[in-house]
């Protein structure tokens, strides 16, 4: 009706975030990869900090958080891989995939992976080992580079080591650990020539040989 004010939603808080990941069985010592979008929580008691703040304190220091800390735009235009590789700054190139992500990068005792397009942030007991192979990965050829994907890459890591997946306020068309299971699908079919392709195969077979 007119003139009345409609109450706004109230905020969420790190305790309902929390309690959430209590309801996935993410907790003390857990690992875990986070997908995000800020804007689908509606309003955030501390922002995207506060969803970090949530993250971390649930995992502690025994636990590891990572995300996607990916370049896809130069000068706020969407850029091509060559362009990536040649303007990548592991130290200031801002993550593209979200305020959570980029906000997480600048976090203190994060450390990023080196890779120009598919970097990864971490955070606790085992951020080092996470990203510390994606400089040298190799051997499995994407539409990005072999590097992306490839054999020591923090995507092989959280393979490895069975790392929850989060998808927080987003869907699982984000989920770009599909991206590994196509590079991981054209490493062990032999398709080295067109990696482009291997996702629309995929997609249509429905399973990883």
């Amino acid at each position: 009706m007119r003139g009345e004010t409609r109450k706004k939603d109230p905020a969420v808080t790190q305790r309902d975030i929390r309690d959430g990941l209590d309801r996935l069985g993410t907790g003390t010592g857990s690992a875990s990869m986070v997908h995000s979008s800020l804007s689908s929580f509606g309003t955030v008691d501390g922002g995207a900090l506060g969803v970090i703040k949530a993250l971390m304190q649930q995992v502690s220091g025994k636990g590891t958080i990572l995300m996607p800390a990916f370049v896809q735009k130069i000068n706020g235009r969407r850029a091509s891989y060559p362009e990536r590789e040649t303007e990548w700054n592991i130290e200031t190139s801002p993550s593209n995939v979200g305020l959570v992500t980029e906000t997480f990068r600048t976090t203190t005792s994060v450390i990023r992976s080196d890779h120009p397009s598919h970097s990864i942030c971490t955070w606790g007991r085992n951020a080092k080992e996470a990203t510390r192979g994606h400089r040298t990965a190799s051997g499995r050829p994407s539409p990005w580079c072999n590097r992306a994907f490839g054999v020591g890459s923090p995507w092989d890591w959280m393979y490895e080591n069975d790392v929850h997946y989060l998808l927080m306020g987003v869907d699982f068309n984000v989920c770009t650990m599909l991206h590994y299971v196509q590079a991981l699908f054209t490493e062990r079919n032999g398709l080295y020539e067109c990696p482009a392709l291997v996702l629309l195969l995929l997609c249509h077979r429905g399973s990883l040989r």
